[in-house]
Order: C-alpha cells, then structure tokens, then sequence
C-alpha cells in the first residue's frame, strides 16, 4: 500500500483550514470571493490527487501544471481578502505560506516528473 503524498495531506488540510474561514467573511464577499477560493483550492487538491494516481507522467505533469494554476488563483483571491480587510493580515499570511510551500512542492514535483520523462525518452532512443 502506498502512503499519501505529504503535498496531499498539506493541501487537504489547507483545504479544511480555508473552509473554517469563511465564517469570518462578511457577507458582501462571503458569496463571491470565498466561492471563488473554495472552488480553487478544491480544484488543486483534486489534481494533486489525481496526480498520485496517475502512471505516466505526461498526465502527471499535466495535473500538476493544473494544481500549481488553482493554487495560483487561491493566492489571489485570498490576497482580495486581505487587501480589502475581509480577513486579517495574520490569517493571510499564516495561510498564504502553507499555500506557497504546497505551490513549491508542485514545482518540485513537477521537475522530477520532467526529468523522468526526458530518461525515459532518452532510453527510447
């Protein structure tokens, strides 16, 4: 049986922590920014799983392209938040640092996955 990926657990949790905060939006942006926040970072966790699912890594890279592009459009919405004063400026940077690791962690993977593939072409030579 193989181990859930760290980056999975992190954004799951980062997930559940960014679904806690919507009770603190007022209700002017609760419906609009906190949705568009929610679908993203719903969206990331969803490709980065997909991505542990996956054989080749051309579809792994593909999910992680996607997962790095919802984490992105998380980080924005979230900065609305904090630049129009719905959240604090702690509560945007204690979750803007665990969404960046989890952005840095994609990349990572995302290096290894090309580097594999390029092996793997080679040995196709």
């Amino acid at each position: 049986m193989t181990e859930t990926p760290i980056v999975l657990k992190e954004g799951y949790t980062t997930l559940i922590q960014l679904c806690k905060l919507v009770s603190k939006l007022p209700k002017s942006s609760k419906y609009s920014l906190w949705e568009k926040i929610k679908e993203y970072s719903f969206d990331a966790v969803a490709e980065i799983s997909l991505t542990t699912k996956a054989f080749w890594f051309e579809e792994k890279i593909n999910h992680l392209k996607q997962a790095k592009k919802d984490i992105e459009l998380t980080l924005i919405a979230l900065r609305l938040c904090n630049d129009i004063w719905d959240i604090s400026h702690n509560e945007y940077k204690e979750n803007s640092v665990k969404i960046r690791e989890i952005s840095n962690q994609l990349i990572k993977r995302e290096t290894f996955c090309n580097n594999k593939l390029k092996e793997q072409n080679n040995l196709l030579k």
